[in-house]
């Protein structure tokens, strides 16, 4: 067994071999979080169980992955379709500093 392929079989072991984003176990790929294109290490805590549909959504850009924490070995992730992750940036770059009190009220006490 090479190495690639042993780092392979840790990652779908890991992932209880199923696909991190919908739990198919068919068709399984590691996925590198930061693609190897991009200079992405061959580690555990930069792979992912993904089945082919996910994997290819994401290259496609339909998927966005969302890295919650890096951990030794393994990552937390949060998976979006595109739509829904735009809408999520757009309303966490909005300005929410405005206060949600009725026309007129200068303070919450008077609700």
């Amino acid at each position: 067994m090479s190495l690639e392929k042993k780092l392979s079989q840790a990652v779908y072991r890991r992932d209880d071999w199923k696909c991190r984003s919908c739990s198919n176990r068919n068709g399984l790929d590691p996925h590198h979080v930061i693609f190897q294109s991009a200079g992405g290490p061959d580690t555990l805590n930069n792979l992912l169980a993904l089945c082919r549909r996910c994997h290819d959504a994401i290259h496609r850009g339909d998927l966005v992955l969302e890295v919650l924490r890096v951990l030794e070995n393994d990552l937390e992730v949060r998976f979006w379709k595109r739509a829904l992750w735009e809408m999520y940036k757009a309303a966490q770059e909005q300005d929410v500093r405005e206060p949600l009190l009725p026309e007129g009220s200068q303070d919450i006490d008077q609700w």
